[in-house]
């Protein structure tokens, strides 16, 4: 299996609202069948413009609270306020679509599955292969993400100085009712650019390739599986299923459906999961010490840490690293009380900027750290 050659026809744009998305699922599939590795296709609903929706709702929302302030309309102004984390929590941190499910389109997990007939474990290893392209990256975005829970506070003070005001006198001097029109105005700029953030993309003519992100770690599982096709991987007490997850890039939401679908098959089996991001970048083998998307970050399993630095330094005699934080498919995972880590590479020169834009390309790819990564996984495999 030449992995070069898959990875060039797999890293182009390919958005989860494209047409072009479809085809790179009808690649990865022809490339299984021909190397007679087994699979299935798990199908789902995807809603790929979740982004650009809750963006703009939170947008509309924000001008209509900032219209209650100036007609000091108190309780309409705590309502639309009040929607925005409505919105926000329901749609990314529960993954329940508010809005977004104005468009959905179908899609399709792929999932290919080297069962045992005694295992009593299943270690499941996932990649995305759909690809995002932003406005701003994902460290320029987490600037304008911070500002978000101190708007929406800063927004219930202005209400409740509004509120005040009317048996108060002093607060409604000139001097506070100009400070109150400043923070309304930056908190309207401030859901301009959260909406700009989110749903930027459809002005966007140059996109990313996606080498990186996350075509690498597509290229690695596809390696993987055709060593443990061949015979080259081998353990006959763990059940392995290896998962590429459509939808990622909105929310998770192929791996949603996947955990749905697991938990429903595979309750009688310890479960595990190493999820991959990230795997061609240049630099050292990182993994990321918690995910999450907002209100709640969940910690990497520390026995799979441990069996990857293990065999990562088998294989190089390096010491694997860490990263803080992630928002990524083993979130759904985690929530669920299932052990999972995300595992990848990462150098400081990029840390995890200059993704979801062009600068993700064919040329920054470290194929070396794709093969390390085969062989890591298959030593870890082999030594569960």
């Amino acid at each position: 299996m030449n992995l070069y050659e898959i990875l060039k026809h797999i890293s182009l744009p390919r958005p989860n609202h494209s047409d072009t998305l479809d085809k790179v699922s009808r690649y990865i599939q022809d490339i299984l069948t021909q190397h007679d590795i087994p699979f299935e296709l798990q199908h789902v609903t995807i809603y790929p413009y979740i982004m650009l929706i809750a963006g703009i709702f939170c947008l509309l929302l924000a001008l209509l609270f900032a219209w209650c302030v100036k007609k000091q309309k108190t309780l309409p102004g705590l309502v639309f306020l009040l929607a925005i984390p409505f919105i926000l929590i329901f749609e990314f941190e529960i993954v329940k679509p508010v809005v977004s499910w104005i468009v959905p389109k179908e899609s399709k997990n792929i999932i290919v599955s080297f069962p045992q007939p005694h295992a009593t474990h299943t270690l499941v290893l996932v990649a995305h292969y759909d690809s995002k392209t932003d406005i701003f990256d994902h460290v320029d975005r987490a600037k304008i993400y911070q500002f978000i829970v101190p708007g929406i506070l800063v927004g219930l003070l202005v209400l409740s100085g509004l509120a005040l005001s009317k048996k108060f006198t002093l607060l409604s001097k000139p001097l506070l009712r100009r400070f109150a029109a400043i923070i309304v105005v930056l908190f309207i700029i401030e859901w301009l650019l959260v909406a700009v953030a989110m749903g930027g993309f459809i002005f966007i003519k140059q996109q990313s390739h996606g080498a990186i992100d996350n075509a690498s770690s597509v290229v690695a599982l596809l390696g993987l599986a055709n060593n443990i096709k061949k015979g080259a991987v081998v353990n006959k007490s763990l059940n392995i299923e290896i998962v590429f997850t459509t939808g990622e890039e909105i929310n998770l939401q192929g791996a949603k459906w996947y955990v749905k679908k697991l938990l429903a098959n595979k309750m009688a089996q310890e479960l595990s999961v190493i999820n991959l991001e990230l795997v061609g970048e240049p630099g050292n083998m990182v993994y990321w010490q918690k995910a999450g998307v907002m209100l709640k970050f969940y910690g990497a399993d520390s026995n799979l840490k441990q069996r990857l630095a293990n065999a990562y330094f088998s294989v190089t005699q390096k010491n694997i690293g860490s990263l803080p934080k992630i928002t990524d498919d083993s979130i759904m995972f985690m929530r669920e009380g299932i052990p999972a880590i995300t595992v990848g590479f990462a150098q400081e020169e990029y840390d995890v900027s200059g993704l979801h834009s062009i600068k993700d390309n064919l040329q920054r790819v470290s194929m070396e750290n794709i093969n390390t990564m085969v062989k890591t996984l298959g030593m870890v495999i082999s030594n569960y």
